[in-house]
């Protein structure tokens, strides 16, 4: 696999294919100080793993537990931490047209779409069960008539839709779960319009160094425990390196859960 990662808008070429590329980073590692170029490549280290697909012994086979999950994800834990608060918030920001949720899984969020101002709804998930619960339920939603819906079994990384074509495109803790959250965020920026939003609710790294570096020590615990869930992501890198500019940000559970509103 052939990893890049972007120092002072110049590519390096990390791995086995050296031999072009290290002649011009040694270039210019010599025309830059050596407190930007570490700098630099912090930040460049902190997205590369994001861009590496993760071992498929970390995922987890979410149609094994597809009817059990929202008994999961409503526990009192998430009443306790006002995660159900959130997601609400997060879908306020939504002002019509059509919206793309990826990683819908059983559609907890269904519920506080506001379907009143919608023209057309698309949930994608990898999990046919989890399809297969959100189906049910919005089977059971009184929803506009005006509105169209559709979920469709898709990759988040290989999304089935044209450039520019959703007003909003939502995601709630997808990110930490999906293989290569780069690759997914990115896909979420080609599909969604130039004036559009994207909604993200994610668990994020913290930008309080201690709670950081305990999110790095207990990472690996913590997915074995939570579904796969890698609990920091380097939200505020990926979006800086895809030229996403956020709109309005906001931190919960000293920084580990992050809400952001972005835009291209």
């Amino acid at each position: 696999m052939r990893l890049v990662a972007f120092v002072q808008g110049s590519s390096v070429c990390l791995g086995c294919h050296v031999n072009q590329t290290s002649k011009k980073y040694l270039s210019l590692s010599m025309t830059i100080s050596r407190r930007n170029f570490l700098k630099q490549s912090i930040l460049s280290l902190s997205v590369l793993n994001c861009f590496v697909e993760r071992s498929l012994q970390a995922e987890v086979c979410y149609d094994n537990y597809a009817k059990s999950y929202d008994n999961l994800e409503t526990s009192v834990w998430n009443r306790l931490f006002q995660l159900d608060r959130l997601r609400k918030e997060l879908l306020t920001y939504i002002s019509g047209g059509i919206v793309l949720e990826v990683g819908v899984g059983t559609g907890l969020n269904l519920e506080s779409y506001p379907w009143q101002v919608m023209k057309q709804f698309i949930g994608v998930d990898t999990s046919s069960s989890m399809l297969e619960q959100a189906r049910n339920k919005l089977n059971s939603l009184s929803i506009n008539n005006d509105v169209d819906w559709e979920l469709i079994e898709a990759s988040v990384t290989r999304l089935p839709f044209p450039d520019n074509y959703f007003d909003h495109v939502v995601d709630s803790f997808g990110l930490c779960v999906f293989d290569n959250p780069y690759l997914a965020l990115k896909e979420m920026s080609r599909v969604c319009k130039k004036d559009g939003t994207i909604l993200l609710l994610e668990h994020s790294s913290s930008p309080y160094w201690m709670v950081r570096e305990y999110q790095r020590w207990t990472g690996n615990l913590v997915a074995k425990m939570a579904k796969g869930c890698h609990w920091s992501v380097p939200l505020q890198d990926l979006l800086k390196h895809l030229h996403l500019y956020t709109i309005y940000q906001k931190y919960k559970l000293l920084g580990t859960v992050s809400l952001h509103v972005v835009s291209k």
